[in-house]
């Protein structure tokens, strides 16, 4: 089982302003503590013990924020923190490349503003049949936010916003995982996208999305829907405190 996760946390969050106006939308409030601190917990419980974090907004109150949950839980689990630097100007895709260095282990990478089950975190983890993981989870309905995926035959073709409300399989959540030969076929898909992509645009998952493409090895894991979401807006919030809380 893995042991490791990288977690990206470098945006603002600018969509739940006020709310976000001092510190990043991770750090708002869920049942106890955060939702930075549930993930640090969910992590922990599973076995995943080393845990890097990329920052950039507000980057001290992350800092602070891990100290005082490694006090409050009395571990000794590693937290690492990678700033990236360009964290304004820049999607998802260059965070995660900044932590590329953090890729010679299997390793989880999280969303920063995703709330999940443990359990669900659990099975994630332990699907190690696939290179690459994408967890989906099957909804009644879609909307625009939501990152959608096309799925035909078992095979992903497509994992995009973009994607017709009609035509998606499903939600591609914001946890997936990575095992063996698919830490480096995302480390140079990375690589490739720095070359030819805009980094103020790109979405890390295109790199899964273009590897799926040529026929890698990304396989499918589906989750319930009710034990994992987003937190893009001031009510997606509420519905998680309700839920998680």
């Amino acid at each position: 089982m893995l042991h490791r996760a990288i977690i990206l946390a470098a945006g603002r969050g600018a969509r739940l302003q006020p709310l976000t106006d001092d510190r990043p939308k991770c750090l708002l409030p869920l049942g106890q503590g955060t939702i930075l601190s549930r993930q640090l917990d969910a992590c922990l419980s599973i076995g995943v013990d080393d845990i890097v974090l990329v920052t950039g907004y507000a980057f001290e109150m992350m800092e602070a924020e891990v100290a005082r949950w490694r006090a409050a839980a009395g571990t000794k689990a590693r937290v690492s923190t990678v700033y990236n630097p360009y964290f304004a100007t820049t999607n998802n895709m260059f965070s995660l490349w900044v932590a590329r260095h953090f890729m010679d282990r299997d390793f989880l990478v999280i969303n920063a503003d995703n709330v999940f089950a443990v359990d669900t975190l659990r099975a994630i983890a332990r699907c190690d049949e696939h290179p690459i993981l994408v967890p989906v989870a099957q909804r009644p309905a879609y909307d625009a936010e939501d990152m959608k995926v096309r799925i035909v035959d078992g095979r992903i073709l497509e994992i995009a916003k973009t994607i017709p409300l009609d035509e998606a399989s499903g939600e591609s959540l914001g946890i997936r995982a990575f095992f063996r030969e698919g830490r480096q076929l995302l480390s140079d898909e990375l690589e490739a996208m720095g070359r030819d992509s805009d980094p103020a645009t790109a979405w890390y998952i295109t790199a899964v999305e273009r590897i799926a493409q040529r026929g890698g090895p990304v396989g499918v894991l589906y989750v319930d829907g009710d034990a994992c979401m987003d937190v893009d807006f001031a009510a997606d919030l509420e519905r998680a405190q309700r839920q998680f809380g």
